[in-house]
């Protein structure tokens, strides 16, 4: 739980009250590597922080996994328009190593909204972080060639290229795990790069 507060004060301040609140009211739950921690159909009662481990965000395309998102330690994970409107998730969140989570309900979430104001600031803070980051990836993946997708990857996420398997961090950067090792290797055509 320490690195909840740690976080949360590299945010904002937080107040001896709010932490109290947490310490008593955060769930912690152990999640074995290959487990779901959301699936669709199931409501997104939950957000997650991540204290160990990783977590990969999914969609299901026809037969295709198309990553979404990753989520490591020090980060919080779910679905957030599953979340914030309380319906039903459309993504799957797997956990790639065994991991330690700890969660508050929607409305744990909303009681402290209401009671602390320092975490009205600290939520907004990491949905705009949050919305930095789409765009980034959005342009990366619309405005970039296949080969500066993968630069932009290993430079945005060098962590994640030892710990993601290649499929699944190709598949977030739109391209094949195929063509992925043809541009680590050099080896890829000119039209490839438009892929």
């Amino acid at each position: 739980m320490i690195q909840v507060f740690k976080k949360l004060r590299s945010i904002y301040p937080i107040t001896e009250n709010l932490r109290d609140y947490l310490e008593d009211n955060l769930k912690e739950d152990k999640i074995a590597k290959k487990d779901f921690l959301l699936s669709p159909g199931q409501a997104c009662k939950n957000v997650y922080f991540v204290d160990q481990g990783l977590f990969r965000g999914y969609y299901l395309i026809g037969d295709k996994k198309i990553s979404n998102s990753f989520f490591k330690e020090g980060e919080i994970c779910g679905e957030v328009e599953g979340f914030l409107a309380q319906t039903k998730s459309q993504m799957y969140i797997q956990a790639l190593e065994d991991s330690l989570v700890y969660s508050l309900t929607f409305a744990e979430l909303q009681f402290i909204y209401k009671e602390f104001n320092e975490a009205n600031v600290i939520s907004r803070m990491l949905l705009e972080r949050y919305q930095v980051n789409r765009s980034k990836r959005e342009r990366a993946l619309w405005m970039q060639t296949a080969d500066a997708r993968v630069k932009w990857f290993l430079n945005s996420f060098p962590e994640l290229n030892k710990r993601v398997p290649a499929k699944y961090w190709a598949s977030y950067i739109g391209i094949t795990e195929g063509l992925l090792s043809k541009i680590k290797a050099g080896r890829y055509s000119r039209a490839e790069r438009y892929s």
